[in-house]
């Protein structure tokens, strides 16, 4: 429903979450274009390095 939503408004739709390989299919399977998650790269540490 959102990333109808989204694609009706113009809209870029970003799923984030994506954890695993099955995920990632999963979202291009539905279409969506643009995902972020743990699959892609860990946390970071948002303390300043000195």
């Amino acid at each position: 429903m959102a990333k109808k939503t989204a694609a009706d408004n113009d809209l870029m739709f970003i799923l984030e979450g994506v954890e695993t390989a099955e995920d990632l299919a999963r979202a291009q399977q539905m279409g969506i274009r643009y995902v972020q998650g743990y699959h892609f790269d860990k946390p970071t540490d948002p303390t300043p390095k000195a």
